[in-house]
């Protein structure tokens, strides 16, 4: 059987059923994973690990062109370290920009991953939740090209192929989900106008997440900033993770669903942990990779407890930035 899942691109199969690719008969488009995932929410076996060397040495055999989405959430290095590795032509593409707090305007953001990240690019900015038609037409400056979907996992490629599907009243289904690596493997789609999508699986990182915590980072809404003054042997728990800042006050961008605590007492269990300490410099964002981040104004201290160093990255902030 040489059919592929149309939802996650995985190769079918029909003898057995713990195997991923798993379809009861030969007819069936879509493997019951994602079946149970699109039809009854079932997403008890909808993460699956996959390795990026994989991904890159296959994209290296290839020839068109990558657009690559990375959501707001997910603008620190890893991401782009991951993008600067591919060799073939590309577009920057930040997705989920209705979550982008009024505050932070796109052109911050765009002179601010120029700058300080180095993209020489196009930059693009879409979301899921609106008509994708300027999309779209970035597509068809690229007919009869091959276009690959890439970026980090659970940035919403999916959901933007999804709605490019809907657009042109297509019935093909991809499986979208919260959880990483919902796509499997290469997912060839061909539209009206000439245009070749190719969705793929997405990049993993180290991430401060888990299963739950993907599912309580779903934005539905734009995030709003929250400022804590901060007074001394003050601290702020965060899921598992704890935090010390010797600034005056620090700002909160994140998910109303992450319960982000302000505590005047560090227990003792977790003092007794290891302790990453840092030195920032004014006008600093501190990102919790997939989850959400600080932004810092004044020089000082940072500390933490029960969060690895490559769960986090530490940068200039797109604050600083005067346009």
């Amino acid at each position: 059987m040489t059919k592929h899942c149309l939802g996650c691109g995985i190769l079918l199969q029909t003898k057995n059923k713990n195997e991923l690719g798993y379809t009861k008969e030969e007819t069936m488009d879509y493997c019951m994973r994602c079946f149970r995932i699109q039809n009854y929410h079932d997403y008890q076996n909808a993460y699956v690990s996959k390795e990026n060397e994989e991904l890159f040495q296959k994209l290296a055999k290839q020839k068109g062109i990558v657009f690559f989405f990375a959501d707001f959430l997910n603008l620190h290095f890893e991401t782009i370290r991951y993008y600067k590795r591919i060799k073939m032509p590309k577009i920057f593409i930040v997705n989920k920009i209705d979550i982008i707090p009024k505050s932070i305007s796109f052109l911050k953001i765009k002179s601010w991953l120029q700058e300080i990240y180095e993209i020489t690019e196009p930059i693009f900015f879409t979301n899921s939740k609106s008509s994708p038609r300027k999309l779209i037409a970035e597509m068809k400056k690229y007919k009869g090209q091959n276009i690959f979907l890439v970026g980090i996992t659970n940035a919403g490629k999916s959901s933007i192929v999804k709605k490019i599907l809907e657009y042109y009243n297509m019935n093909q289904k991809v499986t979208v989900s919260d959880l990483p690596n919902t796509t499997l493997d290469f997912i060839k789609i061909k539209l009206p106008d000439e245009i070749n999508i190719i969705d793929t699986p997405g990049l993993t990182y180290h991430a401060f997440q888990n299963e739950k915590i993907f599912q309580e980072v779903s934005f539905q809404k734009t995030i709003l900033p929250k400022t804590y003054p901060i007074k001394e042997k003050c601290y702020f728990h965060l899921n598992q993770a704890y935090f010390e800042f010797s600034q005056s006050s620090i700002t909160w961008y994140g998910s109303e669903k992450l319960m982000l605590q302000k505590i005047y007492k560090l227990p003792e269990e977790i003092a007794k942990t290891k302790k990453i300490e840092k030195n920032v410099s004014e006008n600093t964002l501190l990102m919790i990779k997939g989850v959400g981040f600080f932004t810092i104004k004044e020089k000082g201290k940072i500390k933490f407890w029960m969060i690895k160093e490559e769960e986090i990255d530490i940068c200039p902030s797109f604050f600083q930035k005067k346009n």
